[in-house]
């Protein structure tokens, strides 16, 4: 009981700590000293918006680790109710485009234009979310992302792609894990 905890506590800092320095580098503090940062849009906007994709970043992650831990104690209620995959998926295509500063592509392929599953709409969101943010941040300074979406008899299958680097084949049985990086971003 005492090793889950002080894991589950360790990793949680190592998470908070990772998300905290990207919400810091993200935003360029020397900038702010520039005369008329506050006055001159063009240079207010931009750290706004990075700060704005910052906190909402480190808010979904702090959702998913009380969902998460709120499933492992048997306390998570799923809110299932019918969700169009397609306003979904593109209502994060359009989010991401909107705060992300490096060039991004996000493409939907779609089968049906009306899609409707079955689902807890905020967490599933969240997941798809999550696993877009990574593939941008895994990712060169041009991001190209395919999320494509097909039914298979009575499932949906759901499968988002990048030309990002990948993740290394000794680290994929790892990756379901809690708290688990491929990667230090």
């Amino acid at each position: 009981m005492y090793d889950y905890y002080k894991t589950t506590r360790e990793g949680l800092i190592r998470e908070s700590d990772a998300i905290l320095e990207n919400a810091f580098k993200s935003v360029n503090l020397d900038d702010m000293t520039l005369p008329g940062t506050f006055v001159n849009p063009a240079l207010h906007q931009p750290m706004v918006t990075r700060s704005t994709h910052a906190t909402a970043e480190m808010n979904d992650t702090i959702t998913m680790i009380v969902a998460l831990s709120r499933a492992e104690e048997g306390l998570l209620k799923l809110n299932k109710r019918n969700v169009v995959l397609n306003d979904m998926l593109s209502d994060i295509q359009s989010r991401i485009s909107e705060t992300i500063l490096k060039p991004v592509s996000i493409r939907l392929h779609i089968q049906s234009e009306y899609l409707t599953i079955s689902a807890d709409e905020q967490l599933l969101q969240q997941c798809f979310a999550n696993l877009v943010d990574n593939a941008i941040k895994y990712s060169g300074d041009a991001v190209e992302i395919d999320i494509d979406v097909e039914e298979q008899d009575d499932r949906v299958l759901v499968s988002i792609s990048d030309n990002g680097i990948g993740i290394p084949q000794d680290k994929l049985p790892a990756i379901f894990g809690k708290f688990n990086r491929a990667h230090k971003s």
